[in-house]
């Protein structure tokens, strides 16, 4: 399942009433007067705010050595709340954005404190939630005023293990403003590290916050602060909301207005196409010049690489609306599923626009020129985003009855060699394991190799603080199959949308849902938190030796696989009618069945981010 339909379906586990506001104080649940609604901001700010106390919440409170306030405030919101707007920040794919300096882009570094990945929240609709609400009562009632204060810039933020976060500022002391941070992480063990801290005038720690759940920190935003990072044994990500409050309305709608132009530009930037679309296509490129290496499997399995096929100006458009533009997703769920490449972060482009590309034309040539047929078409695009302290996985791309194809090219300038991030080949998929090749992610390299071969993108080197990025193109033998297998990728993503719509329904009846048990249960402080870690060297090297035989279903008709039937109508009649195209055995149905599910779940993802969003 997808991360945005995977995130929908995590939140419809937790209940939460559009009417009610679920503060916690004491043993109480405060009613709100109003209907707080995300997904219906217009520009409009209110200034009516919460008629509650929240400084029974407030668990500590520092000052620096000048007199600048410094507030933490616990159990502002319930659980359910907390995870509710947690799925909130996920649910709307690709709305995070890398946002590290990379010099070879052009541009000025800007200040900041360094966190990589932020998710720009409408602030006006923010304001509008029960949990913007009540985090600026929070602020009002630590600061001690009935002055509104009001959230000007609301951001998501991940940290992750290896991230080199920066001391910074949010404002002047003139401005008069106030941040806030809450940890939103519902599991946090004191070995993970995490904290964040404030620092006084003399560059002294003058106060720190243990990460919780729904814990929210407030300071004087003059205040100076340090995110610290998790520990280098937290796998996953650390999930953060950064708030800052101005007294200016017209400051929070300025604010408002370059997110809703910010999110306009994207939008016009895919619209436009995919690179190299508007540019004339090359006839015919001597492949052969471009050659570098050849390897070959002990089964015969090939890969070859190529340099100086694509034109900078290319390469260096798509490395950059990749940074600028890329739809992102994030997975770090890790559940040890040995078969999968690990990659947290990656961008995915539409197929019907990238077969317009100058590139895909180029990876054409290139693959008549290895196999010698013309046929081949893309079903998978994407760009993967590894940086050092990531852990990639030993990987195949396809099935041993399929004949497919992976295009790399990699899109990292200015690399070194001892900035590792390699791409390594292996015989196997064993312990007992031989390299066939490894490749150096020289700028605008192209890799073509069969997709059965085992292979990992290995991170860069704790020496390169920057991001490796690898644009790759998976291909199937003709367009038929390639619609084929990009059918049944989709409807996999589709399926957990359709079949949370009654959840959604119950939700929207004031049903409720208990939130999972695990997450309630109290855990063992006191132990080793030996719990999440790594198993023994020797006892996963054991569990490992111990191959299962592997079982594939080969079909007639190469591509085509059996699955589990779901029990809804509309996936039924989709799969009736994808089965009805395989047996005909014609393109034109499949490619306008293909596209017609992509409108149904793109459709279907911005129908649940609306009712998802109504419901907060």
């Amino acid at each position: 399942m997808a991360l945005h339909e995977l995130m929908l379906t995590l939140f419809l586990f937790s209940k939460l009433s559009p009417s009610t506001a679920d503060i916690e104080a004491g043993s109480q649940v405060w009613e709100a007067k109003e209907n707080f609604q995300f997904g219906i901001a217009e520009g409009n700010v209110e200034d009516s705010v919460l008629d509650i106390d929240l400084t029974s919440h407030l668990s500590f409170k520092y000052q620096t050595n000048d007199g600048r306030n410094i507030f933490v405030f616990d159990k502002l919101l319930k659980p359910n709340t907390l995870r509710a707007f947690l799925d909130y920040l996920n649910i709307d794919l690709g709305s995070w954005q890398f946002r590290l300096f990379e010099p070879y882009d052009g541009g000025v570094e800007e200040l900041s404190d360094n966190i990589p990945w932020v998710n720009p929240v409408d602030c006006v609709e923010f304001s509008k939630s029960i949990v913007g609400k009540t985090i600026q009562k929070a602020v009002m009632d630590a600061v001690g005023t009935k002055d509104i204060y009001y959230p000007y810039k609301v951001r998501g933020k991940l940290m992750r293990r290896g991230d080199f976060t920066k001391l910074y500022t949010d404002a002047n002391r003139t401005d008069g403003e106030f941040s806030a941070m809450m940890f939103l992480n519902p599991k946090w063990r004191k070995n993970d590290y995490g904290e964040l801290y404030l620092y006084d005038e003399d560059i002294e720690i003058v106060a720190g916050a243990v990460p919780k759940f729904g814990r929210l920190v407030v300071w004087d935003s003059s205040v100076s602060y340090l995110p610290r990072p998790p520990s280098i044994a937290f796998k996953k990500g650390q999930l953060l909301l950064h708030v800052q409050f101005s007294k200016s309305k017209e400051k929070m709608l300025k604010s408002y207005a370059d997110v809703t132009a910010s999110k306009a530009i994207r939008q016009a930037a895919y619209d436009a196409g995919f690179i190299g679309s508007d540019k004339p296509v090359p006839n015919d490129i001597d492949i052969e010049k471009n050659f570098v290496s050849s390897s070959k499997s002990l089964e015969g399995k090939e890969i070859h690489v190529f340099d100086d096929l694509f034109e900078k100006e290319d390469l260096d458009r798509l490395r950059a609306f990749i940074f600028k533009h890329g739809t992102y997703y994030y997975d770090d769920s890790d559940e040890g599923d040995d078969d999968s490449d690990n990659v947290q972060w990656i961008a995915g482009f539409e197929i019907d626009a990238y077969i317009k590309s100058r590139l895909w034309n180029i990876m054409q040539q290139t693959l008549k020129h290895i196999t010698g047929r013309d046929k081949w078409f893309p079903y998978d695009i994407s760009c993967n985003l590894i940086r050092s302290a990531d852990h990639t996985r030993i990987h195949q791309d396809c099935e041993p009855h399929e004949d497919e194809w992976t295009y790399l090219i990699y899109l990292t300038p200015n690399w070194t060699k001892n900035d590792y991030g390699e791409t390594a080949f292996y015989e196997t998929m064993t312990n007992d394991n031989e390299i066939i090749t490894e490749v150096r992610p020289k700028y605008g390299r192209a890799v073509v190799f069969q997709g059965i071969i085992p292979h990992s993108a290995r991170p860069p080197s704790t020496n390169q603080s920057h991001a490796r990025l690898t644009f790759v193109a998976k291909v199937s033998v003709d367009e038929f199959v390639g619609r084929h297998k990009a059918f049944r990728e989709e409807m996999r993503h589709y399926q957990g949308l359709v079949e949370s719509e009654s959840m959604l329904d119950a939700m929207e009846r004031g049903l409720d849902f208990d939130p999972e048990a695990e997450e309630t249960e109290p855990r063992d402080e006191m132990s080793d938190d030996r719990g999440d870690s790594e198993p023994d060297d020797e006892m996963e090297e054991e569990e490992e030796n111990e191959e299962e035989p592997i079982k594939i279903e080969k079909e007639a008709e190469e591509g085509v696989i059996h699955e589990e039937q779901p029990d809804h109508p509309v996936l039924q009649e989709l799969n009736s009618r994808l089965d009805a195209v395989a047996q005909s055995g014609g393109l034109d149905q499949m490619r306008n069945l293909h596209r017609e599910l992509h409108a149904r779940h793109v459709t279907a993802r911005r129908e649940a981010v609306k009712r998802i969003t109504n419901l907060i």
